[in-house]
């Protein structure tokens, strides 16, 4: 899809200044400060067993419950024992007593219908446990009186009287012949030794939906994160190619139609258990339930997603995916702000994106703000918490604090920094600063979510959101990638029904801020569609609640020109957002109470545009909030933005004051 000539404007201007980035951050916790009441309802529980609450789990709807099903037996023949060996799901379950037994299909002669039956034990003709393998085996030398071909007999494995598995058993006469075994046969040549392996497992209950089978299952969804760890991804998904993705844990759009019933069949058919989700609205909006399935590889949970997909209670089925936070590489730190004047020279100082989105020109205002006392609840979206220094705003921390997270440090910075304190200056100094911070923070899709419902329930007006995919540099997808753009497009259709769903139910919107992402180059620009569920959301779904921003860098060439135009993309940026703002060599705090200078990335340009936008409702709070289909913040970004192009030189956005709503501002 090839780009327009490119309002993706450079944040600024008459207002001026361009609104600050912050980070992500994915999970309310129980007690936190803020937002207690938002999280005290998470109560998710079996049919007849309390669930203990899920660390990070946030719940802002009644009382839910999962039914669970009886644990079952997973059972597989291993190779070389057959040729194709299934993949046994479950735990290995080494405690049995089975039996292996050989019969005649049909019976004939005089050792039939058994022909051997082999028992747990010591001997050299008994099964044993091997722990290493987590396997039983077995060696069984056939008699040579057997007869030669397919059809005549079966290996039975039994544990008391049920038949946990059966294969079919060619008899032969030479290796070659024994070659040519069926994937599912159990070849032996008559009269030599044959070793049986295979394996038991234990098959875990299952969580399913609790409600009469008739009953909506979309609204019978637990409104509940889905507690996921690090050994649940890796990355060797054959189409995310590069970044974490789960191989046991999936996300799943529900119709908004499906029934309780129907949902709880499918299911139990591919042993998916509710370990999560967000409910959706009968016949209307869908929910997202989260499932946890007994598979240890890509393949084996695509097998399971396959089927998913191809049933029509489906409209998504796609593996859970990790996040970062979009930042480069960046400079070593210092303890004052050496690099912080205040002068026309583009090339000096760690400020020139201020400089060039003229946020100076827009702190005229500040006098103003200050009298009126304005401040507005500007949440920072990250993985860390904010720890105290003397140029920010102490944030409210709406759960329990880690050590400080230097990303969320340096969004904070170029967001809030206070004034006039030998600092830095952060675009909107009056910020009330919100985050999340601690160690459960759940930095996934679902959770970013999950998040939504955090920041609407604490009523923050404005959100900066500098996180994304970790794509490798060298293996982002193109837009042409129509099976990960497929994969992408469910995960932004799930914030799009997020959002729905809290629309419908009377919530006031946030505007989000979103990073576009670090994943282009000189030689391949990267689209935004690509770059992670919100910014999905915003380009592909069109949500016009979440604002996608790119970032600029410095141009020293064409010294003519005013310095808002001496700007250019940035060759890291992701295209494909809506508005642009410096975001190379930029200067923030960090911990321990000093400054970072050369900092880049759509990160930093974020913060810039999330502090106008805070600015904006500071002093014109009857600008109304966006909703899935409006955004009157959005709309005058790009209306005043000049336009940026793939050339040296153009970019400056004109961001007008008292144009916002009509009024004029007197101060």
């Amino acid at each position: 899809m090839s780009r327009a000539p490119n309002r993706r404007a450079a944040v600024a201007h008459r207002i001026r200044g361009p609104r600050a980035v912050t980070s992500l951050t994915v999970a309310c916790l129980a007690g936190a400060s803020l937002l207690l009441q938002a999280c005290a309802n998470d109560h998710v529980t079996r049919a007849t067993t309390a669930n203990p609450a899920t660390t990070g789990a946030a719940a802002l709807s009644p009382t839910y419950e999962t039914a669970a099903s009886a644990a079952s037996t997973g059972f597989a023949f291993l190779s070389p024992t057959v040729r194709v060996a299934a993949a046994p799901v479950g735990t290995f379950d080494g405690t049995r007593s089975p039996t292996v037994r050989i019969r005649c299909v049909t019976a004939a002669g005089p050792t039939c219908p058994t022909v051997r039956s082999l028992v747990m034990g010591s001997g050299a003709s008994d099964i044993r446990v091997v722990a290493s393998t987590s396997e039983y085996r077995v060696s069984w030398t056939s008699p040579s009186t057997l007869e030669v071909g397919s059809g005549r007999y079966a290996v039975d494995v039994l544990d008391g009287a049920t038949v946990l598995g059966s294969a079919p058993l060619l008899a032969t006469v030479t290796t070659r012949d024994a070659s040519a075994a069926a994937d599912n046969e159990i070849a032996v040549i008559r009269g030599k030794a044959v070793v049986i392996s295979f394996r038991i497992t234990t098959v875990p209950s299952l969580l399913l939906l609790a409600g009469t089978p008739e009953a909506s299952a979309v609204e019978a969804v637990p409104d509940r994160a889905a507690p996921t760890t690090a050994q649940d991804f890796d990355r060797l998904h054959p189409v995310l190619v590069g970044i974490p993705v789960s191989f046991n844990t999936a996300l799943v759009r529900l119709r908004p139609t499906a029934t309780i019933g129907a949902v709880n069949a499918l299911l139990t058919q591919v042993e998916g258990s509710i370990i999560g989700g967000m409910r959706g609205i009968a016949d209307r909006v869908p929910a997202r339930l989260m499932l946890r399935f007994p598979t240890t590889t890509h393949a084996q949970l695509e097998a399971k997603l396959a089927l998913l997909r191809a049933s029509n209670l489906v409209l998504g089925a796609v593996p859970e995916v990790r996040l970062q936070t979009a930042a480069v590489p960046r400079s070593a730190g210092a303890t004052v702000p050496t690099g912080w004047e205040w002068d026309l020279r583009p090339a000096v100082s760690g400020n020139w994106a201020l400089k060039t989105a003229r946020v100076p020109q827009l702190w005229n205002l500040n006098r103003f703000t200050r009298r009126r006392g304005a401040s507005v609840l500007t949440g920072i979206w990250e993985t860390g918490i904010v720890d105290p220094h003397p140029d920010l705003p102490m944030p409210s921390i709406l759960s329990a604090g880690v050590s400080a997270d230097e990303h969320a440090m340096m969004v904070a910075g170029v967001l809030g920094a206070r004034h006039d304190n030998g600092g830095i200056d952060g675009v909107f100094p009056f910020a009330q600063l919100v985050t999340v911070g601690g160690l459960q923070i759940s930095l996934t899709a679902s959770g970013v979510m999950d998040q939504l419902r955090v920041w609407t329930a604490a009523n923050v007006p404005v959100v900066n959101a500098s996180v994304g995919f970790a794509w490798p540099f060298n293996v982002v997808p193109s837009a042409s990638n129509s099976v990960a753009l497929a994969l992408i497009d469910v995960l932004g259709s799930a914030v799009k029904d997020a959002l729905t769903r809290l629309q419908e139910e009377g919530a006031r919107l946030p505007v989000i801020v979103v990073s576009a992402g670090n994943q282009s180059s000189s030689s391949q620009r990267a689209t935004a569609w690509l770059a992670g569920p919100l910014q999905n959301a915003a380009t592909r779904q069109e949500v016009r609640a979440i604002i996608v921003v790119e970032a600029l860098r410095r141009t020293f060439e064409g010294g003519s020109r005013p310095l808002e135009l001496r700007v250019e993309p940035a060759s890291f940026s992701t295209m494909d957002g809506h508005v642009a703002a410096g975001g190379e060599e930029i200067m923030s705090t960090t911990a321990g109470g000093t400054y970072r200078d050369g900092i880049s990335g759509t990160s930093f340009s974020a913060p810039l545009v999330t502090g106008i936008v805070a600015y904006l409702m500071a002093v014109h709070p009857t600008i109304p909030a966006p909703t899935l289909t409006t955004n009157r913040f959005r709309e005058l970004l790009e209306l005043d933005a000049m336009p940026v192009t793939s050339q040296r030189g153009v970019a400056a956005l004109n961001l007008n004051l008292p144009r916002f709503g009509g009024a004029s501002i007197s101060v």
